[in-house]
């Protein structure tokens, strides 16, 4: 198969030569290099013209604004048109995507400067825009890190949202040099054992060392042994910008810099929340969701203390005494000594205690170890095993008891996607008369939103249609209030010994798709299913998946036990996130409840590529290249560093340092023209190397 129809199939490119349409791009783009060199009287044969490549560095803001006056300053000299490559990572990346939004950008520079600028100069992406692109990414099947530093980072510097993708720039690239963005592979990085560098072309992506290509609209999708499995949409160029905007950034910066936005976020949430209320003629001010908002923005700053070295234990006081503030009316209404309590009083505090057994619950429990069905499950497989021989005979698919086979139904991630698409998928197979064929009920991230649904339902596959319409009321119904979400964090902060992100995503992500606060626990379902199939909630273990080193990192959830299948190693699910030490439990702690469990299960990135370094058809002569042109660069940047006022050089490294608020005018201004003044303090030089190359 032609690596043109490879690509279309979605299948994995090896191979380090050129791909066909690339290399047809070259040959035309060559024809104007070699026009551009004989302007410059640079003389050589139009086979002999040089591979002339810009590479932008990494530095945020100021690597995206350096680079586009650079560029400007290029094409004064008459040297743009000489560039046959234009590659970049991190802020560079910003730079080139919006060039590449014009068509042939490098003959009209002048004008698409003053557009850039334009832009950046004004008013940032507006709250209600960024939110509606991370609710957007949030749908997809995977929903990471990247996706939050797309909306929340690079939105703010580029001042704009950029829905195109990279093949959209396929028919716009006959003019202008050909563009690659790069990525860091951070975990070939750190192994030291693969190819670092990601390449991401209009036209494929992959590792060029290795040599490995899969399509550029397919990057993203899911492989296997070379063969695309599943199918993702195309990502856009905003996510491609953080994609490569934060490889290179320090990660303790990052956090920083990730919890101030998170803090800046809730800030216009909150006014957000306040202005609604106000248009619906409520209080301006409710007590709860200040309080809700109060508790968020100490954990926030807890956060910025602890990672700034400073004491966070002022806020600790903070976040307890606004927690506290519903405790003082108990212990005032509740003395020893007063007199007999009203029969209101006796059902509040019968409520109150019944919620602290959570807290009480006799210790025990160990580490199953074992490749076998507990005997609870082994009992349950037993008589729903009856349930599907008599199925399987209904549609005429006959044998005998002891050869019914094991039907597990698998729901995929997704987000609210999955977890709509599995009840529909349900809903019809149970029309179909296949439902009560599946022994096993399984899924993954958003599919386990559906499962709680259902599981909240005794028998829910007898009375599927009803349960469907009571699910479908529910999603079309209201959000969840802030006083009861208030109340649930509330919960979790005070019930148990670690509270985590996870806890606030269940709270205020989860709850905003599946409409409800699930505090069932999964314990509670053991006897209420019993022509049901068996239900398993799988969570990935994310540090055992990116290890690699051979551990199990798909870890199961059912009514009975939770734990890690192929391994063998099992703890009752009311034991489940409690403290364990050599197979026995140490501390206990409440069983999680579904909204938790719900928000546990979500899904992951997948790695896509090998990582089996190829050996380089030239690489004695590769290095002896590199090693003679970084001699040379050196020996040039050594006579100008002799006379560089390195006081400004601090100055400036100072006011453009890469995390900072975006730019001023002004310093926008005085970086491009910064940046220009080194091409043209350069130009003879650039000129002369380029000479060395043509001989």
């Amino acid at each position: 198969m032609s690596a043109s129809k490879l690509q279309q199939s979605g299948e994995v490119r090896i191979g380090q030569s050129l791909l066909m349409k690339e290399d047809k791009f070259v040959v035309e783009r060559k024809k104007t290099v070699f026009q551009s060199l004989q302007k410059l009287k640079i003389h050589c044969s139009k086979d002999a013209v040089p591979n002339i490549a810009l590479l932008g560095s990494g530095g945020g803001q100021r690597a995206m604004v350096a680079l586009l006056g650079s560029l400007v300053q290029l094409d004064k000299a008459g040297l743009l048109d000489c560039i046959l490559y234009l590659s970049g990572v991190s802020g560079s990346t910003w730079c080139m995507a919006s060039l590449y939004k014009e068509p042939n950008w490098s003959t009209k520079l002048e004008t698409v400067k003053n557009k850039i600028i334009e832009r950046l100069n004004g008013p940032a992406v507006s709250w209600g825009d960024a939110f509606d692109k991370l609710k957007e990414y949030y749908r997809k099947h995977i929903f990471s890190l990247t996706d939050i530093w797309a909306v929340m980072v690079v939105t703010e510097f580029v001042k704009e949202i950029d829905k195109h993708t990279l093949t959209d720039q396929w028919d716009h690239l006959s003019k202008d040099p050909f563009p690659i963005y790069t990525v860091i592979d951070k975990h070939c990085k750190q192994q030291g054992d693969g190819d670092p560098w990601f390449e991401i072309s209009p036209h494929e992506a992959g590792y060029s060392l290795t040599g490995a290509f899969v399509g550029t609209s397919h990057f993203g999708s899911q492989f296997h042994k070379g063969s695309k499995k599943k199918h993702q949409p195309e990502m856009d160029m905003l996510y491609l910008q953080a994609l490569c905007g934060s490889a290179l950034a320090d990660e303790e910066e990052i956090k920083k810099f990730l919890w101030e936005k998170i803090k800046g976020f809730l800030d216009h949430l909150h006014l957000h929340k306040k202005h609604k209320q106000m248009g619906k003629s409520k209080a301006m001010k409710d007590p709860l969701a200040e309080k809700f908002y109060q508790v968020l923005i100490d954990l926030v700053d807890t956060n910025l203390f602890v990672l700034n070295g400073n004491d966070p234990s002022v806020l600790d006081q903070s976040l307890r005494a606004t927690l506290n503030d519903d405790i003082e009316p108990w212990i005032n209404n509740y003395e020893t000594l007063q007199g007999l309590y009203s029969p209101e009083m006796i059902t509040d505090h019968r409520m109150a205690a019944w919620d602290m057994t959570l807290l009480i619950q006799p210790m025990g429990g160990e580490v199953r170890i074992a490749h076998s069905l507990n005997t609870k499950e082994e009992e349950f497989v037993v008589k729903r095993r009856e349930i599907v021989f008599q199925s399987l005979n209904k549609i005429n698919i006959h044998c005998n008891k002891d050869e019914v086979p094991n039907i597990a139904l698998l729901g995929s991630g997704g987000g609210q996607r999955a977890m709509v698409g599995l009840l529909g998928s349900l809903v019809q197979l149970k029309k179909a008369g296949l439902l009560d064929c599946i022994l096993y009920l399984s899924g993954v991230s958003g599919s386990t939103w559906c499962m709680a649904s259902l599981y909240q339902e005794p028998d829910w596959s007898t009375k599927l249609d009803n349960v469907k319409d009571k699910i479908i009321k529910r999603l079309s119904g209201p959000e969840v209030s802030w006083e009861d979400a208030f109340a649930k964090l509330k919960k979790y902060y005070y019930g148990k010994d670690i509270f985590s992100l996870t806890d606030i995503w269940a709270v205020m992500a989860v709850t905003t798709y599946v409409k409800e606060i699930d505090e069932c626990k999964l314990s509670e379902q053991r006897d209420q299913h019993s022509k049901d199939p068996f239900p398993i909630y799988t969570v990935i273990d994310k540090q055992c998946k990116q290890r690699k080193d051979n551990k199990d990192s798909w870890f199961e959830v059912s009514p009975h036990e939770a734990g890690y299948s192929l391994t063998g190693a099992f703890v009752g699910n009311s034991s489940f996130s409690s403290q364990f030490d050599n197979g026995s439990k140490q501390k206990l702690q409440p069983e999680i409840d579904m909204l938790y469990l719900q928000d546990l299960g979500g899904g992951e990135h997948q790695l896509i590529f090998p990582t089996e370094k190829l050996d380089l058809t030239d690489k004695q002569a590769a290095e002896l290249y590199m090693k003679q042109y970084t001699e040379d660069v050196c020996n040039d940047l050594r006579l100008q560093f002799r006379s560089w006022p390195f006081d400004k050089l601090e100055t400036w490294r100072k006011n453009y340092r890469t995390f900072q608020d975006p730019y001023s005018a002004e310093m926008i201004a005085d970086l491009m023209e910064v940046a220009g003044k080194n091409i043209s303090n350069n130009t003879e030089k650039l000129k002369k190397q380029i000479q060395a190359v043509v001989g």
